[in-house]
This record gives C-alpha cells, structure tokens and sequence, in this order.
C-alpha cells in the first residue's frame, strides 16, 4: 500500500491540492521502490497558504520570542527520538548512506537546541542621542510572511536552517521542499503540528519549482524568499525579489573544496581526501571528469595519484555488475554520467560497458 499526501497545509487544515495533480516520489537506487505520492501544488494552493500566513502573523509576532523558541525545542526533542526511523526513511528517499542520513538529522537536532537559546539573545542596541532629553534604541522586529524553498540533498538539516530562525523572528511562513523529498520535509512539519504550533504559523504545499515555487517567489504578501538551489534559479529569484521590493537569502550552486597543501600531514588526513574523492564521484558513478577538471578537491604541490586510485578503486567494487535499474544515483531525473575514459586508463580501471551504454557524454 502507498501512501498518499494529496493535501497542503493552510491555516492549520489540511486541504486537497486545488488541480488534483499528484507526482511520485521513489527511492533513487530502487527506481520500481514507490516511496509515497503528493500533492501537486500550483498558485491556488501557494495564494491559500500565503494567505493563512499573513493571517497568522499579528498573533505570532506578538508571541514572546522565549515562547516562540519552545516550539522549535520540542521538535528538536522528536528529532533526537526519531532519528533512527528518520535516517533509514531519509535514505530510502534521497539515496545517502545511513551514516549520512543520522548526520543530516543530527544538525537539525543541535540547531535546534542553539536557535532555542537565541529566542532570549534577540538583543537591540541602545545609544546615546545627538539631542538633548532624548536616547534612541533599535529593536528587532520579524519582516512578515517569510517563502523558505529547500533543496534536496540534506531534506531535514537545510529546513530547520531556514526554519527555526524564521519561526523564532516571529515570521509566519509558507515552506516548499524540493519535489524530490517531500516525505521527509512533511515528517518535520507534523512535529511542529505535535508541538502545538498555533495554525497559520506553519503552511506547507508541495509541488515543482515552476508550478508552486515561481507563485511563491512572486506572491505580493510573501516580503522574504529563502533558497537553498541552483544559481540560475537563484539569480531569477533575486532578480524577482529586487523588483518587489523582498528581502531575498540565496545559497545557490557551488562545490566544496578541499584545498590540500604541501605541508599536510597526510597521514592524519589521508581518509578525510578520499572520502571527498569518493563523495564526488559515487553519486555521478564514473565521473572522471572529475579528476581531470579539479572538482572540489586542489592540490598544491602534493601527489593526491594514490588517493585517486584509491577512491576510484572503491567506486568500482561498489558498480561492479551494476545494471541501468540498480545504479545509485542520488538525483536520477536531473543526472548526466560522464565518463571519462583517459582517466579511467591511466588508473587502470575497466568500464563495464553497461555503464557506457548509458552514458551522457564519453570522454575519449
């Protein structure tokens, strides 16, 4: 039996998506494995959503910032109990290794309990006055409806990052995951509904970037956009929110580096180096661009041969007989292989030709 999420969260109600079009979600390394299936939200379910937001706002806003804070403790305290269960359901959905997965959840769970503190630090400023009889002070105020759109390789860390300050600042907020993990960003919006989140205060539509997010960026009552993704899907957005007058935060496309210099002790950092190696070259299979172009990983001075050898001989045992159905690829609907068959020689690697067959683009 599938579940079924054909609802959007408004005003504390959850109502049946305005099209009735759904979308399906699968575990990426078993593409037959049907996770659940969501509603497909559009501008109708965003305007719903938006307007429950801004209904909420006066109340919240007028919530002390302490209180406030409870709220996003107690979900903390569901995700330390149901980390377990959230890793195994987080990698069927998304395709990272448990110990990934139980990492991911970890930093929402210590974020959560550094946010809850912040709602008794949200200090203003107090200065002397250029007039006489008079002193001036700033205080900080929540901007309104805050537009969170996450991504989706880390479904609870980047949530609760945008989350639990939004909620603490006193913002009322319209949350849309990434289509392709909705399951976990729903299981933390029934916590905050657990934790007695006052209605409105917390409004979740599910749907594709286009359909739901585009509305939501240009919805006139949402007055701050927060998005984790692309840099052309960023710079459409920025471009949006300067027009409208919007507070806009972007963490848009980019890669993280590893600089290796001469002076390395390589035996305390020799795992760290091949861990990346492989980071960057199992969820795209053969990769070897990668080596060739530098990636993520720099090095200066030092001979990083072995480390290559050894990450490319550790992503090879993991693909050895892997068929079209069974490759683990995180992102499979967005994903281009390369492969990069020079480099592939010279580390003395054999590439299966089933993987060839389904290559994107070959590098002779």
């Amino acid at each position: 039996m599938v579940d079924e999420y054909l609802d959007i969260l408004a005003g504390g109600e959850w109502i049946t998506g305005h099209s009735g079009e759904v979308f399906e979600v699968r575990n990426p390394a078993d593409r037959d494995d049907l996770i659940a299936i969501f509603a497909r939200g559009d501008a109708v379910d965003v305007n719903e959503a938006a307007e429950a937001a801004k209904k909420a706002y006066p109340g919240w806003m007028r919530t002390p910032a302490p209180q406030r804070a409870d709220y996003v403790l107690r979900v903390g305290l569901m995700l330390e109990q149901r980390k377990g269960e959230l890793a195994v359901l987080m990698a069927r959905e998304m395709g990272k290794t448990l110990k990934e997965c139980r990492a991911d959840i970890q930093e929402g769970i210590d974020f959560a309990i550094f946010m809850a503190g912040e709602g008794r630090r949200m200090y203003g400023v107090t200065t002397r006055s250029g007039l006489p009889n008079r002193f001036s002070m700033t205080i900080r105020h929540p901007i309104g409806v805050a537009g969170l759109i996450t991504p989706w390789n880390f479904p609870i860390a980047i949530p609760t990052w945008k989350l639990f300050p939004a909620l603490i600042s006193g913002c009322t907020v319209v949350f849309k995951p990434a289509e392709d993990t909705p399951l976990l960003a729903l299981k933390l919006v029934q916590m905050f509904e657990e934790a007695g989140l006052p209605p409105g205060v917390l409004n979740f539509v599910t749907g594709f970037g286009e359909e739901a997010g585009q509305p939501l960026v240009e919805h006139p009552d949402v007055r701050c956009i927060s998005f984790t993704g692309s840099l052309d899907v960023g710079r459409k957005i920025n471009e949006t929110g300067g027009r409208m007058m919007k507070r806009v935060s972007l963490e848009l496309g980019s890669k993280n580096c590893l600089i290796v210099m001469p002076d390395v002790f390589m035996t305390n950092h020799r795992d760290l180096i091949t861990g990346l190696a492989i980071r960057h070259m199992v969820p795209a299979i053969y990769p070897f661009t990668y080596f060739a172009e530098g990636g993520g990983l720099i090095s200066y001075g030092v001979d990083l041969s072995d480390i290559f050898r050894r990450a490319a001989g550790y992503v090879d045992k993991v693909l050895r007989g892997a068929t079209p159905s069974s490759l683990p690829i995180q992102h499979p609907d967005k994903f281009e292989l390369v492969i990069n068959l020079k480099t592939a020689r010279a580390l003395g690697l054999d590439v299966p030709r089933i993987l060839l067959a389904r290559a994107d683009r070959v590098i002779e």
